[in-house]
């Protein structure tokens, strides 16, 4: 079975008349393609400290080596269980688990920006003090879809409530 991201509006639309819910895990094919570039990064970086005369020592090779091992560990773990996950469901949107903007916060949806592969979308709250909810490509591959489908799906929260 294919992630909910990688699926088309029509499909999130079936799901949300359904069961008043859609959720959309991290995607793997994201992760696999953002992690090693991500890695790759992190060496060129280690190595670049290495060769440019940075005294070694103990210490730093402990730093280097828990910063390597907390990164794999840390992506292995969002890898397997497809967290951060994006839920939308009939009280609001949530990103992870601190993150929710219940439907009554939400002043709009943003505009979709960023560089193709790496592209999100921020929910504004009426609050301009609070921090918004950004959504981006690790979930949801089709940014502009998911905007649309989000202000629709705002647009009918306003119309039921009041």
């Amino acid at each position: 079975m294919r992630d909910m991201g990688d699926a088309s509006a029509e499909v999130w639309d079936e799901e949300w008349r359904r069961t008043g819910r859609v959720g959309f895990p991290l995607r793997r094919r994201a992760t696999l393609v953002a992690y090693p570039v991500t890695l790759a990064g992190l060496v060129l970086s280690a190595l670049n400290l290495l060769l440019h005369g940075v005294q070694r020592d103990l210490v730093g090779d402990l730093l280097w080596a828990a910063l390597f091992a907390g990164f794999i560990g840390s992506g292995a773990y969002r890898f397997v269980a497809q967290r951060p996950s994006v839920v939308v469901d009939r009280e609001g949107i949530r990103y992870g688990r601190r993150k929710y903007l219940p439907w009554s916060a939400v002043r709009g949806i943003g505009i979709v920006s960023g560089i193709p592969g790496n592209r999100s979308l921020l929910v504004h709250p009426w609050d301009r003090s609070a921090k918004g909810v950004r959504l981006n490509q690790q979930n949801v591959r089709d940014m502009p879809a998911f905007q649309q489908w989000l202000a629709t799906v705002l647009e009918e929260q306003r119309r039921t409530a009041g």
